[in-house]
């Protein structure tokens, strides 16, 4: 039975902009994936120089950038998904074909690392059993336990998953859309109260998950805004004003005390994201920059296979305490030629399962379905 989503394939509006509106985001959206990465990998650069023995202006440098100026990478890979998924959503496939374009490249890319870094972690460096193995192959150490090796791809899937009923929700047709938006928030910022009060335990696994999803909410609220080419109105600009002073508030008073309050700082940082995202989306605009621009559109090809790779390795240096500038360095660097040998190994393996495994499928479930009808 071929389910299909709301509304039907739609052509989108030609409206002609004499000034640059949210569009920008979608037109620079493979630079912005790039950027993110770059910054997800020195967010981890930061984090590594904090616990290196090195003189004490650095360190505290390093501090303020790991806090500050650098933990936006995430954000942007959440907001560009909800945007990227929206503009999906709205050629009108069928769930399965949402859901298996969705899933297919992921989890075939992460199933190829993951298995690997598990084997090793697991069974060669802990010396656990099965249970464990299969536990942390399949993310449920994400959920139960905390870790966070890889939980961005154990978030990704629930996101995925919830897409679209956030999208029906969200979408511009709907009349409700800025109801829904803000009772979604507020659902969210209640799951984490009551969890916080009545589960810390639990709150403290999955809180990264839990303030990571009002900003790939936003990516889906501002998705209709860029797939429409709409202009940015005053409370477009009023908010984006609020957004970018709030945070420079925020991270003023870091710089003083030396502390923000963590969900302050995750949700405002998320928030301050959209403000980076249209900066650098209007400085790649302005200015060609052809090199690295080259640069990030060739990263964001093999963003996932490089947030993989680094951050396996990294856990791996830091299991035995190799807290080196050195030794990052030389990690990003083996990261880069993994990650193109990954993607290319993955890419290979999607296509043929789309030529071969995917059509044998549909032909069992159609069997299947025509002998119980």
């Amino acid at each position: 039975m071929n389910i299909t989503t709301e509304p039907k394939p739609q052509v989108r509006p030609q409206t002609p902009q004499s000034r640059p509106g949210w569009e920008i985001l979608s037109l620079q959206r493979k630079k912005l994936m790039g950027l993110a990465a770059v910054l997800v990998v020195l967010y981890h650069f930061t984090a590594e120089l904090t616990r290196c023995t090195l003189p004490s202006p650095v360190i505290q440098a390093a501090r303020w950038l790991y806090a500050c100026a650098v933990p936006l990478g995430v954000a942007i890979f959440l907001f560009m998904s909800g945007m990227g998924l929206y503009f999906a959503m709205m050629k009108g496939p069928s769930l399965r074909e949402f859901y298996r374009n969705r899933y297919l490249s992921l989890l075939i890319t992460y199933g190829l690392w993951g298995f690997l870094f598990w084997t090793v972690a697991d069974y060669f460096i802990r010396g656990a059993g099965e249970k464990r193995f299969l536990t942390d192959l399949l993310l449920l150490s994400f959920w139960r336990n905390g870790d966070h090796s890889f939980w961005y791809v154990a978030v990704v899937i629930v996101f995925f998953l919830l897409y679209p009923l956030l999208f029906r929700l969200l979408r511009g047709e709907n009349r409700f859309r800025l109801l829904n938006y803000l009772l979604l928030l507020g659902l969210d910022a209640g799951i984490c109260f009551a969890l916080k009060a009545y589960a810390p335990g639990c709150y403290a696994n999955i809180e990264i998950c839990l303030l990571r999803f009002p900003v790939y909410l936003a990516g889906i609220w501002y998705g209709d805004k860029i797939y429409r080419r709409l202009p940015f109105s005053l409370i477009d600009r009023l908010l984006i004003a609020l957004i970018l002073l709030a945070r420079l508030l925020s991270i003023l008073y870091y710089t003083c005390y030396g502390y923000t309050p963590w969900i302050y700082q995750r949700v405002l940082c998320d928030y301050a994201s959209l403000v980076f995202m249209l900066l650098a989306a209007w400085i790649f605009t302005r200015w060609p920059l052809k090199r690295i621009t080259k640069a990030l559109t060739t990263v964001s090809a093999i963003s996932l296979e490089l947030y993989l790779t680094h951050l396996s390795i990294w856990n791996l240096l830091s299991y035995f305490n190799l807290h080196r500038p050195f030794y990052f360095i030389l990690l990003v660097g083996m990261a880069l030629v993994l990650s193109a040998g990954l993607h290319l190994v993955s890419a290979d393996l999607v296509i043929r399962w789309k030529a071969s495994v995917i059509p044998f499928i549909d032909r069992k479930l159609q069997s299947i379905a025509r002998w119980r009808s």
